[in-house]
C-alpha cells in the first residue's frame, strides 16, 4: 500500500516493520527513522558527557529484539569495551544474559516482590555491582 499510494517501498527500510506498521506510515508522511539509542543518546547529551563512566540501562524485559536500535544494544557499542554496562530488567528471554551482562529481578527476587518493590530491587543490584566494581 505505502508503495502504491506513496511511492515509498518500506520494505526495503531497516526498522520499518515487516508490514511497514506505524514506522512505515511515518516514512510515508516523510519522516525519518532513528535508532532509540540514537534519539536517547542525542536528548541526553550522552555524546557530550565523559565515557569514564558506568551506564546502567533497565526495561520490562530484555530479550534480542532489545539490542536492535534501543538503549540497551547501543549502551555496549558505545562504550566501546571501557567499561561495565549493567541491564536490570524485570525478565530476561532469548539468552539476552549471554549478550550484555543483565540481572532478572523475577529470577533474583521473586516476581512478588520484583512487581511490589521494583524500585528497591533494582538499588540492591546495582548498589551490589558498584560495590564490586569500587572493590576491583
Amino acid at each position: 500500500m505505502y508503495r502504491t499510494e506513496h511511492e515509498v517501498d518500506v520494505t526495503e527500510v531497516a526498522g520499518a516493520g515487516a508490514a511497514g506498521g506505524l514506522a512505515g506510515g511515518l516514512l510515508a508522511a516523510g519522516a525519518r527513522l532513528a535508532s532509540g539509542f540514537e534519539v536517547v543518546a542525542d536528548e541526553v547529551g550522552l555524546y557530550d558527557s565523559s565515557r569514564e563512566r558506568t551506564w546502567w540501562s533497565r526495561g520490562g524485559f530484555l530479550d534480542e529484539q532489545s539490542f536492535e536500535g534501543k538503549v540497551v544494544g547501543g549502551s555496549p557499542r558505545w562504550r566501546g569495551g571501557r567499561g561495565p554496562v549493567l541491564a536490570v530488567a524485570g525478565q530476561l528471554y532469548d539468552g539476552a544474559e549471554r549478550r550484555i551482562d543483565a540481572v532478572s529481578l523475577v529470577d533474583r527476587f521473586g516476581e512478588e516482590r520484583a512487581m511490589a518493590d521494583a524500585l528497591a530491587c533494582i538499588e540492591e543490584v546495582v548498589g551490589e555491582r558498584l560495590a564490586v566494581l569500587a572493590r576491583g
